[in-house]
């Protein structure tokens, strides 16, 4: 998942570590912080693997006279293969996290990749969906504790989640009908 957020970040632009880190935690709406001991090891594996590159110092740096910072630069390889990762469509790409990140990204994403990530994406959200109906309804089996219901707290927050998975299935099936009215 960082592998395509840092290649989909430097392909509009170099950036150095701070920029990305910072640019990834707006992406996620702050709801997930990228560590420097997350992202650093992925930045030294991509330039490893020539998919990056740092030779440019920034020029803000240079005119302050201030320790360097790497400015990485994407590469023709690691533009392909940002794109080979973007088709690359897989159960994981379906998760809350992958997901996000990968429709970041979406309009570099060719058309039926785009399909099948928002199929499977509508699939978990219905099992999800379903659980939920489910514990609310208190049809889980086997129950927890059968003589101690959910606590209204916990009944609420699962509504709560129902609401929410219920509002992102129909926005999810609103870019499913695009795509089908582009692709016509």
């Amino acid at each position: 998942m960082l592998d395509i957020a840092v290649l989909g970040l430097l392909d509009i632009e170099p950036m150095h570590g701070y920029q990305i880190r910072k640019v990834l935690t707006e992406m996620s709406g702050t709801v997930r912080g990228f560590s420097y001991g997350s992202l650093y090891p992925v930045l030294n594996r991509l330039e490893t693997n020539g998919l990056i590159k740092s030779p440019l110092e920034d020029p803000v740096v240079t005119l302050t006279r201030r320790k360097a910072k790497k400015v990485y630069r994407l590469t023709e390889v690691g533009r392909q293969h940002f794109l080979e990762l973007l088709s690359d469509i897989t159960p994981t790409s379906f998760s809350d996290e992958d997901f996000g990140i990968r429709l970041a990204f979406f309009h570099k994403t060719p058309a039926a990749a785009r399909r099948r990530l928002l199929e499977g994406r509508r699939r978990l959200l219905e099992e999800r969906r379903d659980h939920l109906l489910s514990v609310i309804h208190g049809r889980v089996t086997p129950p927890i504790n059968p003589t101690n219901p959910l606590s209204p707290y916990s009944q609420g927050l699962n509504e709560l989640a129902l609401e929410s998975t219920q509002r992102e299935i129909s926005w999810v099936n609103s870019l499913i009908q695009a795509e089908d009215e582009d692709g016509a």
